[in-house]
């Protein structure tokens, strides 16, 4: 028998759960194992609803005395007979129901999530790859003081690669079993490109505290990078695992980078003890906010603190 509609159980994001053709009837909604369409809901009566054609051929639902009602949406009307037409929604204790006809018209369908952004290949992810392990080894050749050996500066990465691998693995195998894509490639280069992100970030957090002369403008530079780092991590992974809007993959990784960087910074303020003035690593930034002072100037400004220091010192030896 060719279908007249659809009735849709929905679940409370709109998403549909269930789907019964509409073939014959009388057709009946309940709790009840002996309906054709059966509701784990404790709200719903055990004969809840009933479908029928009335004697034009028009849809009608009934409720059956249900204990508690059935809704028309978006009104919250109580009902006890409606006329369904195309999607037209009822409610039955705490479950949606959306009637659709055979002849209802869907969206085109749209590209798959995982396959669009910046790796629509392995090809580029694996230079995405090389180029940012490259930066990462010249990272280490100008930060090392001692004589260059290429098999010393390969071994310290290896722990970093070593995390990297396993980071994109554990993605590539949840790719896999949500959408039976791997992806291990592109997920390493995420990972590579989302570590060169970070340690420019630390350069750029090293200036800003020594520029402005106070460690909390690095802090707060590197809350706010990281955070948009983070996001941007989860994002890019997520696109390569879930086929999903972009909207709703973006709101979600937000908020998972937002939860992670707040209760970090709550664990880091509980455990700080002492504030730093300077930051550990002092670099000449490429440009002056402060105004420069004289070596007169500093040695002036000292003699208080010497004479501090030499009260407490006679103070404790007393």
């Amino acid at each position: 028998m060719v279908a007249v509609g659809f009735i849709e159980v929905l679940d409370r994001g709109g998403r549909v759960v269930q789907r019964v053709r509409l073939e014959s009837f009388p057709l009946s909604i309940g709790r009840a194992y002996c309906n054709d369409v059966i509701l784990e809901d404790r709200y719903v009566s055990p004969q809840h609803l009933r479908i029928d054609r009335d004697d034009e051929g028009n849809l009608i639902a009934e409720d059956l005395s249900s204990l508690n009602g059935s809704y028309r949406l978006p009104s919250g009307r109580r009902i006890e007979r409606v006329r369904l037409i195309d999607d037209a929604r009822l409610r039955v204790g705490q479950t949606e129901l959306r009637f659709r006809a055979s002849g209802h018209e869907v969206d085109e369908a749209q590209p798959y999530a995982g396959d669009d952004g910046l790796f629509k290949s392995p090809g580029r992810a694996a230079i995405a790859v090389a180029l940012g392990a490259a930066y990462l080894m010249g990272l280490v050749y100008l930060h090392s003081f001692q004589k260059i050996a290429l098999l010393r500066q390969m071994a310290q990465l290896v722990p970093l690669t070593t995390i990297i691998l396993l980071w994109a693995l554990a993605w590539s195998v949840a790719g896999r079993v949500s959408s039976q894509r791997f992806h291990f490639v592109e997920h390493c280069a995420v990972a590579v490109l989302a570590g060169v992100a970070l340690s420019i970030l630390d350069q750029i957090t090293d200036y800003v505290a020594f520029a402005f002369n106070a460690e909390s403008s690095g802090r707060f530079v590197a809350w706010g990078g990281s955070f948009v780092v983070l996001s941007g991590l989860l994002y890019a992974h997520s696109r390569l695992c879930a086929a999903e809007s972009s909207r709703r993959l973006f709101m979600r990784t937000t908020g998972v980078a937002l939860l992670v960087m707040s209760l970090t910074g709550l664990v880091r303020f509980a455990e700080s003890n002492e504030i730093t003035l300077v930051p550990s690593l002092l670099k000449p930034p490429g440009f002056r906010v402060t105004r420069a002072r004289s070596i007169d100037e500093f040695l002036e400004r000292s003699k208080n603190l010497q004479e501090r220091v030499d009260d407490l010192v006679h103070q404790k030896s007393s």
